[in-house]
């Protein structure tokens, strides 16, 4: 019996290396700039044939995101786009293939294209390479478009009226609290759990607490600066919200916290009806879910049974953890990135559940390569990292960390560069749509991807420990 299964262990090895093997072979030929010959490989796993006198090409996605990847090296961009858009659509749940496509729009400056494409990393297993490369590449992208709007909401803000827009755009700015408290970092914290709750709340279009910071870092303002209710107009005009949740909060005796909360209805610019939330530290959590319910009664919303169980959750069941997720958010703010990192990991060490602190984990150069301003440099830097591609590590490189490229390569990456045309075959002219292992012609695809999943179900509130000590950064 046991040399039946070593032979069968054999066999299957055996199997499973031919079926890998021609995939790790085109990737080698990619890090050579051998397109052609990876091109070819592909091709053949698609099984091009004739039927009834037409040429059909079959479908699988890893063959077809390999042709699309080698189409982006050879810098025929618009049609690496087609071809990848084919399996985002037939395979919506293959990280590569999403990757790639946001690159090409990167590269063919569709950077909106390239973002709707990223936000979908919701929707990949966590155990994607991808996945997390795209969760922050969004998000960069994201914070320069950011940077855009707000420049020309600032030289065209007195020409802009905040009555256009929608009634439903809501903001909500950083809660005041005394200055040098220790428990100061709170203030983004809970805006933060705010914001997550009300978008929850459909028809609300809540902004990100990312455009309210780079406001303030636009204009050099600092929390306390925009505490004014003079300047609700303002803000509502450069932050494109119709109404502001202002709040403010501060520490009592006997381990108590009190928050003042009210929505300011623009162009109205006072908040309306001011309310106190007062109780033991241990309960900020309940604290919050009440003054969520109040901004949505100020903003005549009913929530309904599926609305109130979405913000009935709370993130953790620690406020030791909770403290310092709001100490890495403002660190991030101020850009001391591996502060931060400690920050969430000790979060995530008190509570392991904590998902809002996991979002922000990540490692340190996968964070640094999607800070690249062109999409091909962090490429490199990510395939590097993958192991894969032009950037991977491995027999093709020479000495000194530079790739054998062979003369066919040099000839081949010189047509690219004269743009020379190329199609690969017959059997792959068009891929405009396939079904099944049969050509079918049909109208060219949208290419706008659906909206970014909704976040994962919140866990129902848990029992709370006892208030905790004053937080401390170290």
């Amino acid at each position: 019996m046991k040399c039946w299964r070593v032979v069968g262990a054999a066999v299957m090895s055996l199997f499973l290396g031919c079926a890998v093997t021609p995939y790790r072979q085109a990737e080698s030929y990619i890090s050579k700039k051998e397109y052609r010959q990876a091109l070819q490989i592909y091709l053949r796993a698609l099984n091009p044939r004739t039927v009834n006198g037409r040429r059909v090409i079959g479908y699988e996605p890893e063959a077809m995101t390999g042709i699309g990847v080698v189409l982006y090296h050879m810098k025929r961009t618009n049609t690496a786009a087609r071809v990848l858009s084919q399996v985002a659509r037939r395979t919506p749940q293959y990280g590569k293939a999403l990757y790639y496509l946001g690159g090409c729009y990167e590269t063919l400056k569709k950077t909106d294209m390239a973002a709707d494409v990223y936000r979908r990393y919701g929707l990949l297993d966590t155990a994607d390479p991808y996945r997390e490369t795209m969760l922050w590449r969004s998000e960069w992208i994201s914070k320069q478009n950011l940077s855009q709007e707000l420049r020309k909401a600032v030289a065209e803000e007195s020409g802009i009226n905040v009555s256009s827009f929608p009634r439903e755009t809501v903001a909500v700015l950083y809660f005041q609290n005394p200055p040098k408290n220790v428990w100061s970092p709170l203030q983004k914290g809970i805006a933060q759990m705010i914001i997550d709750d009300l978008s929850n709340i459909e028809p609300l279009k809540v902004i990100g607490r990312d455009k309210v910071q780079k406001l303030m870092e636009s204009q050099g303002w600092k929390p306390q600066s925009i505490a004014q209710d003079s300047r609700n107009l303002q803000l509502g005009k450069l932050l494109g919200a119709r109404n502001l949740v202002r709040g403010s909060f501060k520490t009592l005796p006997g381990q108590k916290i009190e928050f003042s909360v009210g929505t300011v209805i623009l162009p109205e610019t006072r908040p309306v009806e001011t309310a106190k939330f007062t109780g033991s530290l241990d309960q900020l959590f309940s604290l919050e879910k009440r003054m969520v319910r109040k901004i949505i009664a100020d903003l005549g919303i009913t929530m309904t049974a599926d609305q109130e169980r979405l913000i009935s959750g709370v993130p953790t069941r620690d406020l030791k953890a909770f403290t310092q997720y709001c100490f890495g958010l403002e660190n991030m703010d101020a850009g001391k990135f591996d502060a931060a990192q400690r920050n969430f990991r000790k979060a995530l060490a008190i509570d392991p559940d904590f998902f809002m602190a996991q979002d922000w984990v990540v490692d340190p150069e996968l964070y640094r390569a999607t800070r690249s301003p062109q999409f091909a440099v962090m490429n490199g830097h990510v395939e590097g990292m993958l192991g894969i591609g032009a950037g991977s590590a491995g027999p093709s490189r020479e000495a000194g960390g530079a790739f054998a490229v062979t003369p066919t390569g040099r000839l081949q990456e010189l047509g690219v560069f004269m743009d020379a045309g190329f199609i690969p075959s017959n059997d792959a002219r068009d891929f405009s749509d396939y079904s099944g292992d049969y050509y079918v012609p049909k109208p060219p695809i949208d290419n706008r991807l659906p909206a970014a999943p909704a976040p994962p179900y919140i866990p129902s509130r848990w029992v709370l420990p006892g208030p905790p000590s004053p937080p401390t950064k170290h």
